[in-house]
């Protein structure tokens, strides 16, 4: 049984062989209020519980009444504000600028996490699945920009809910995944062994990040990275930043801040927006609901096109955006998605074709200012359902991992040790020790992965430790990621800690003569396991740093 979720999308597939002739994946495409296959990344919360998830919070906060809001806290677009975050941890706070009420990250996911398993069972259990969640192989999918610290938080989260077995997916993988399974009917078809391609996973939301590809195996779809992931914030929320900039330039600020109080017809504009965003076709005129602005409306439209250039309209109660105005609105999220390609291809990546995927994919206006921007050179595909490639795959990834053989590290990986002191290593006066009678040097940077590595699927890195303090029954050290990696000190600048490695206890004497071999495997999540002085191979406690 597998399914894939977070934030707001879920499919699933009650076969886990993915050879059988049966296997299925399912979208769930009844979200309440939602468009197909998604729904809002949002969430309303009172007194620490949910009080309703995805489009229908996004209804639901649009009823409150004003002096009702200041109880409620409303999040969303969850993914961004969890990238934003640069050290996020499960004491992070998240704040409602609305309400000024705060609520712990962890407990914001918790809450996501446990709406989405519900809806699951309750969806299986319709379909005549009696299923428990411990029947069930959770995968969440994240961002390969995202951090590790936010990739973390979700683990803790998701112990908190009652899901053990949980696997975190990258959306990148997940996507080339699914894109390479639709080849036979799809115009990647004409991919062949050795050939790269560029999957640019461009959210509905916010996030968009670009993998480059090389097809390893013609035969069973095969891929390996060949380019470490990149991005940014460059989403369609990029483009809602500047619709409701021009609405505070047209209107004014105060007068916005007073229509963003009315909630019902604020949230009433929102939604005509979000539709109208996600299905402009780049050349019809768009119409916005703004009847509580009409009272001065003609005369700030007018204003604004007389210092901008523009030929906005008013419309009875609605506002008239022309097609040139909308094309702006939308330029600054292409126009970094474009250059951000365009930077990849000058590093002398060929690609034979650059997928979009995801669900600003939809956009016909970023489908035609990449085609126009690479082919005929590079060929650009969207395929079926683009905003459904990334937790279709996830799914599909999850039966068959290998199906990435091979992924460059996005930091270097490396733990710390306490070698022989040796000044021309770079070891300083400050970090000197006197330890078993030897003179060592403390917080010395071991790297096991250096950045931009290559990782091979499966293949952990090994090595072997031997303590330096007599009578140690373990061995025990802290495991850093870094932005670089010709730090020599895990005290520097760029080095951050994620938690702790401990081997289990033995022999103190056993120990110091054969020491603990240690086999890291650096995934989307790292896993240690050990093998002891007397041969057992056991995990290691690896704890995250909180």
């Amino acid at each position: 049984m597998l399914t894939a979720v977070f934030p707001n999308s879920l499919a699933y597939s009650f076969k886990t062989r993915i050879f059988d002739p049966e296997y299925e994946i399912n979208v769930f495409y009844t979200w309440p209020l939602a468009g197909v296959g998604k729904t809002a990344s949002a969430i309303l919360i009172k007194d620490g519980k949910c009080v309703s998830f995805g489009s229908k919070a996004v209804e639901n906060v649009s009823t409150l009444k004003t002096k009702d809001r200041k109880e409620y806290i409303y999040l969303s677009h969850l993914k961004r504000v969890l990238y934003a975050e640069e050290n996020i941890k499960d004491r992070t706070n998240l704040t409602d600028t609305v309400s000024g009420k705060s609520i712990l990250a962890i407990d914001v996911i918790r809450l996501c996490l446990t709406q989405v398993k519900n809806v699951f069972l309750e969806e299986a259990n319709n379909k005549g699945h009696s299923i428990f969640s411990k029947d069930v192989l959770w995968v969440v999918t994240v961002p390969a920009i995202w951090k590790e610290s936010a990739k973390k938080l979700i683990l803790l989260a998701a112990e908190s809910t009652g899901i053990k077995n949980l696997r975190i997916v990258l959306e990148s993988k997940a996507a080339s995944v699914w894109v390479l399974s639709l080849t036979k009917s799809h115009k990647a078809d004409s991919l062949k062994k050795g050939d790269l391609f560029i999957v640019a996973n461009c959210g509905g939301g916010s996030i968009i990040d670009v993998t480059v590809h090389e097809l390893t195996s013609g035969t069973d779809s095969t891929v390996k990275e060949i380019v470490k992931a990149s991005g940014g914030d460059w989403g369609s929320t990029v483009i809602d930043r500047a619709f409701y900039q021009m609405m505070d330039d047209i209107f004014g600020v105060d007068k916005m801040d007073t229509f963003r109080k009315d909630m019902a017809q604020f949230a009433q504009m929102q939604d005509v927006w979000e539709k109208k965003k996600c299905s402009y076709d780049g050349e019809s005129d768009v119409l916005i609901y703004i009847a509580s602005l009409k009272e001065t409306a003609e005369e700030d439209i007018e204003n604004y096109n007389a210092q901008n250039g523009t030929d906005l309209e008013l419309d009875n109660t609605n506002l008239v955006i022309p097609a040139g105005a909308m094309q702006k609105l939308y330029a600054g999220a292409i126009n970094t998605t474009i250059s951000h390609l365009q930077t990849i291809l000058k590093k002398g990546v060929a690609p034979k074709c650059i997928m979009l995927v995801g669900n600003f994919a939809n956009s016909q206006l970023l489908q035609d200012a990449t085609r126009k921007s690479f082919e005929p050179s590079v060929r650009v595909v969207v395929p079926p359902f683009p905003g459904n490639c990334v937790v279709s795959g996830a799914v599909l990834y999850t039966c068959k991992p290998s199906f990435i053989s091979e992924r460059l590290s996005k930091y270097a990986y490396g733990v710390d040790v306490c070698p022989l002191y040796d000044e021309s290593k770079g070891h300083t006066p400050d970090k000197k020790v006197f330890r078993n009678g030897e003179w060592r040097c403390n917080d010395v940077m071991s790297w096991i992965v250096k950045l931009g590595d290559s990782i091979p699927h499966g293949k952990p890195f090994s090595r072997l430790y031997f303590p330096i303090n007599e009578n140690q029954k373990c061995i025990s050290f802290d495991i850093f990621s870094g932005t670089q990696d010709d730090i020599l000190f895990c005290t520097d600048r760029g080095c951050k800690k994620l938690g702790e490695i401990k081997s289990p206890d033995a022999d103190p004497e056993l120990l110091k003569d054969k020491g603990v071999k240690f086999l890291m495997l650096f995934d989307t999540e790292i896993h240690v396991r050990c093998i002891g002085p007397n041969g057992n191979v056991t995990s290691a406690a690896l704890t995250f740093t909180e």
